[in-house]
């Protein structure tokens, strides 16, 4: 199977028209990327102030985006237009809108080596993380006062159903390699807190065993996805428990795997089955 992405983009369209609206996509594989992104921002600023935005404007918001790798980052990502937007002119708006920005072009990968290196891996990958940031983009309104990593264990739950949907046995394989990867980047020396969904990933996994993934369409997905994420969404306290422990074993890898009991379930549980402790 190949992985279309502007296929991807009409299903969502077909059943978040509202949302999509708001959603400005470009591919930074397009040697016309830039204006490309100029063309998005001009929509959100009409969309939000009904004017047309400076190039100014513009280049100051695509040079303060710039330490973000917006141009460079590989696969998928989605960035908030009018959220600059509102620093800039001072002023509120009731609407959100996003910017999804994705490439097909691998060259210089630095996730190769997660993902196995193979094209049939590369085109799932693709496909995971451009799922993971539409989700993001579309339901960024919605979750507005939710903390990241609950945002992180929407976007991680969808992706995964997203991806027994597609690809079935193969999607699944590919499911594992991202929790492991989950437990791994949560640990010194990166200490991702935010992005540790490993066990929204395991219990869609867990449940792909009796659960019908192909009857569901994208609404019914994210629900499900939603309903994961409260299950297995990490609480602040916990969050902070886990950094505090990751920063004090973070020059002594092997202290840490000894101590890993003094970390919050949530943690050292899926640390433990992952990484085989």
């Amino acid at each position: 199977m190949n992985f279309d992405v502007k296929q991807e983009i009409k299903k969502f369209e077909k059943e978040f028209p509202v949302e999509m609206l708001k959603t400005f996509i470009a591919d930074l594989s397009d040697p016309k990327t830039t204006s490309k992104l100029r063309e998005a921002f001009n929509q959100a600023g009409r969309k939000l102030y009904q004017k047309h935005l400076s190039d100014e404007c513009f280049n100051n918001w695509l040079e303060k985006n710039d330490d973000t790798n917006l141009i460079k980052h590989p696969y998928a990502s989605t960035i908030s237009i009018n959220q600059y937007i509102r620093e800039q002119k001072k002023e509120v708006s009731i609407d959100h809108v996003c910017l999804l920005t994705y490439t097909k072009d691998y060259k210089d990968l630095k996730e190769l080596e997660v993902f196995n290196g193979t094209n049939s891996n590369k085109e799932i990958a693709l496909f995971y993380v451009f799922n993971h940031e539409m989700l993001h983009a579309l339901t960024n309104h919605k979750l507005i006062n939710m903390d990241v990593n609950y945002k992180e264990n929407v976007a991680d739950a969808f992706a995964t159903i997203r991806l027994i949907q597609e690809y079935k046995e193969q999607g699944l394989d590919f499911a594992k390699i991202i929790a492991k990867n989950r437990v791994i980047e949560a640990m010194p020396p990166e200490i991702d807190i935010e992005h540790f969904t490993v066990n929204s990933i395991d219990a869609v996994i867990e449940f792909a065993k009796n659960t019908d993934f192909s009857e569901m369409d994208l609404k019914e997905s994210l629900n499900f996805a939603i309903m994961i994420a409260d299950i297995n969404k990490i609480s602040m306290v916990d969050q902070f428990d886990a950094r505090t422990t990751f920063q004090e074993f973070h020059q002594n890898k092997d202290a840490l795997l000894d101590n890993i009991d003094q970390l919050p379930k949530k943690f050292s549980t899926p640390i433990k089955k992952h990484l085989k402790i």
